[in-house]
């Protein structure tokens, strides 16, 4: 009985020890979670509502035929601190109606809820497209560049435009872009040399004119935020490759690694 005891007394310990072993190598968050954001109102009926930070979307619902709808944007997941899969306090929110941008947008504060219609805004960017990238040129130019596609009908001036990165912040290696990009067709923009990590990066298109997001793409591997959110990442460029948006140069499913190809 004694021998039966020691045995069983040695595997509680054993199991403590793991236990506590298993603890040391687990990761604690002191943090508390960051709790969802909700707005619910009256917009445009039968419509998909969409909320956006950043230029990643982060909310849908489609409003009933009397235009209700209710929208809920997650909050932030403070143990995965490697992508950015939420919001947090002070985060821009912007919404879509259908197509449109709307005129109206919220602040993300955790855990709050807002109500307030939603209507279209009365100026609306042209929705470019980053189309292709290129981060190591073997062409004998060493100036990394990218292309923006124009699938409207009308010319688009590319003045109201500029590119921009986030690298830790939400606005940082603006790029201010100039001319004019035809309908149906491509503007060439270099960059300097070192504009893109080649490993991994991302690049957005602002419409500056009211500050929305109408693009953005994510490539490669990346583990810093604002950085590196939900949206999928296309496949980093080798040497002299590009990754471009196929079958169409306009296609987007806000999935940059089904959206993409080199």
């Amino acid at each position: 009985m004694n021998e039966i005891k020691k045995k069983m007394n040695m595997g509680a310990s054993v199991v403590i020890v793991v236990l506590m072993l298993t603890m040391l190598f687990i990761p604690l968050s002191n943090a508390a979670p960051i709790q969802p954001f909700e707005r619910s109102g009256t917009t445009t009926a039968n419509t998909v509502v969409t909320a956006w930070i950043d230029g990643v979307q982060y909310g849908s619902n489609t409003s009933d035929a009397s235009g209700n709808f209710v929208i809920s944007i997650d909050g932030d997941d403070v143990d995965t601190t490697d992508v950015k899969d939420g919001g947090v306090n002070g985060d821009v929110i912007t919404y879509m109606i259908g197509g449109s941008f709307a005129k109206e947008t919220d602040t993300f504060t955790s855990g709050s809820s807002v109500t307030g219609d939603l209507s279209v805004a009365g100026t609306q960017p042209a929705m470019l497209k980053i189309s292709k990238i290129v981060t190591q040129p073997n062409d004998g130019n060493n100036n990394q560049c990218l292309y923006i596609y124009n699938p409207t009908s009308s010319a688009v001036d590319l003045s109201a435009y500029q590119l921009e990165k986030d690298d830790g912040a939400y606005v940082s290696s603006v790029v201010p872009l100039s001319g004019t990009v035809a309908a149906g067709d491509y503007a060439y923009v270099e960059l300097t040399s070192s504009y893109f990590n080649t490993a991994g990066d991302e690049v957005k298109l602002n419409f500056t004119t009211t500050g929305v997001i109408v693009d953005r793409v994510e490539f490669g591997t990346q583990s810093a935020v604002p950085d590196n959110t939900i949206m999928g990442d296309a496949p980093a460029p080798g040497s002299g490759e590009e990754i471009y948006r196929t079958p169409n140069p306009d296609t987007d499913t806000d999935d940059c690694s089904a959206d993409f190809t080199t």
